[in-house]
Formats: structure tokens, sequence, C-alpha cells
């Protein structure tokens, strides 16, 4: 993704991806090579890293092919390993969709997690009622 400066130039501009990735592997990792050899094995070789520098500041879409192994290495699992993998994909996109597609997607995880806390209120509730109903038979 690219902004527009006013000195007329192109930067690079990182993405959300590249945010989350350039975390996690600072969280892990002493360096992005030990990271690519955690990733996708001993025999990666010095200035490999390169292209895991390229991809964090938006130079370069992830490696769509690589990415799991990419979650692997920096343990992700369920709903962590899920967005990883989001917005992997979204940081393939055109990057004046980016922004709209992360917005979806955190959206709809809001909506989400809000329908899990309303089923568990509604199942509380349920158990509650089936408690009262058996007092209320066994006292009559």
């Amino acid at each position: 993704m690219y902004i527009y400066d006013t000195y007329q130039l192109y930067l690079p501009c990182m993405s959300v991806f590249g945010e989350l990735l350039r975390g996690l592997i600072s969280a892990k990792y002493d360096s992005y090579l030990a990271f690519l050899r955690a990733a996708e094995g001993p025999e990666v070789k010095e200035g490999a890293q390169g292209y895991v520098s390229r991809t964090i500041s938006g130079d370069v879409p992830p490696p769509m092919h690589r990415i799991p192994a990419w979650a692997d290495a920096l343990d992700l699992e369920g709903d962590e390993r899920q967005r990883f993998l989001d917005l992997a994909a979204i940081a393939c996109m055109p990057a004046d969709c980016q922004d709209r597609f992360v917005g979806y997607i955190t959206l709809l995880r809001s909506a989400n997690a809000r329908l899990q806390d309303i089923q568990g209120s509604m199942q509380r509730s349920q158990l509650h009622a089936d408690r009262v109903s058996e007092n209320a038979e066994g006292d009559s």
C-alpha cells in the first residue's frame, strides 16, 4: 500500500497485517531470519529475511502459500490464527480495498462475540428457568 506525500513521492505504508506480523515476530524471535528458519526450515539462507521486512513494510504482499507455516512458527491457534490468515489475505488486495475489508472483519468479529454473549445469557436463563420449574414441581 502506498501513500502520497507532499513531496510528490510514493512511500510504502505498513498494513495492519505488517504491524501484526512485526509484533508477533519481535515477541517470539530475535530476528526475521530466526523466524524464517523456524517457519521454513534451517536451509533458509542469509538475506532471505529481506522478504519478511518488505512484507512487513507493505512493499510486497504476503506469500500466501507460506502463511500457514508462518502462523505455525508463531504458535497461532484459534481466533488469533484465523485473524492472521485473514489479514494476510487482505494485505494482498489493492490498497484502496484493504481498510474496508479490515473494517468488515473487525465488525464481524465484534458481532460474533456479542452473539456468543447473548447465547451464553440465554443458556444461563434457560438453566435457571429449568431449576425454578423443577423446584415448583417438587413443591406440589
